[in-house]
């Protein structure tokens, strides 16, 4: 059974602990204690409520959409686990004191590349993309040249496709 299938079969009561991901495209949410201060805001927004016996809710990470794509590409290539990695940092910093990039560099698999389903998902968008991105441009390029005489040269032009 593949982990989708078993996380949906799973009964909520069987859940032991949530990892919170925040995923953000803004770089400027990656900045030094940005994480700190969101988990400390996240923090004080939880503590009101009544949990379940036996769960726990871990600090929040504050992700990029580079940073989720790296995730996804490294665990797909086999030697990066995101959940054992949440559950580390959560251990090892649980104030969220550094940016999760940073902190992921440390983490056995992380930054590996070469998964075969990323690179073919790659090679499909760049198949659709860049024919409509990167249109064929044709322009003039202006070349000087000592034709005519020899105090005066002359411009030459000339077409090229970019």
């Amino acid at each position: 059974m593949n982990r989708r299938r078993l996380a949906e079969s799973l009964p909520p009561d069987r859940v032991r602990k949530i990892i919170p991901l925040l995923v953000v495209q803004d770089q400027s949410l990656r900045g030094p204690l940005v994480n700190w201060w969101l988990n400390k805001y996240f923090q004080e927004r939880i503590s009101g409520f009544k949990l379940r016996d036996g769960l726990e809710i871990l600090p929040l990470n504050v992700a990029s959409i580079e940073d989720l794509e790296t995730m996804v590409e490294s665990a797909d290539v086999g030697a990066f686990d995101f959940v054992y990695s949440s559950r580390y940092r959560a251990w090892r910093e649980p104030e969220m004191l550094s940016q999760f990039h940073n902190f992921m560099l440390g983490v056995r698999g992380y930054g590996e590349h070469g998964s075969k389903r990323f690179n073919d998902y790659l090679g499909k968008v760049k198949e659709r993309m860049f024919p409509i991105s990167f249109l064929r441009v044709e322009r003039w390029i202006l070349t000087p040249t000592l034709a005519g005489s020899a105090a005066c040269g002359w411009l030459r032009m000339t077409r090229a496709l970019v």
